[in-house]
């Protein structure tokens, strides 16, 4: 009688964790196919194309010849890290290396489904 207790509650939270892994890919999913427009990315492309071009005019009343190439340097090299991240976050999915998730979760599916069988087919000494 325990058995059949243990093994229908492994099988009903087998099938919680499974609920919930379909809850969370579907969203991934969601994530995954939603458009970035082109237009947005282009426009900030474009629009930090123009404002490092223009900011060493901007910089050299303040700074003089040899301070204005390192300090437009260092601006431009922080404000385009920024614009990369930005695009790197539009697409996570080609960056991140989501095969260990995949295969953590398959690996913890399979540790369940053994157990799971293995404590239907054991019988406790008796």
């Amino acid at each position: 009688m325990t058995e059949a207790l243990s093994a229908a509650f492994a099988a009903e939270r087998l099938d919680e964790e499974v609920r919930k892994l379909e809850a969370a890919l579907g969203t991934c999913e969601r994530i995954m196919r939603t458009p970035i427009p082109t237009s947005y990315t282009r426009h900030t492309s474009r629009f930090l194309f123009m404002w490092t071009m223009f900011l060493p005019f901007a910089l050299w009343d303040m700074f003089g010849f040899y301070g204005t190439v390192p300090a437009s340097m260092v601006m431009a090299y922080v404000f385009l890290g920024i614009e990369d991240i930005g695009v790197v976050i539009e697409e996570p999915f080609e960056v991140l290396p989501m095969w260990r998730y995949a295969a953590a979760i398959e690996a913890s599916c399979d540790g369940a489904a053994r157990r799971g069988v293995e404590s239907t087919t054991t019988k406790p000494a008796m």
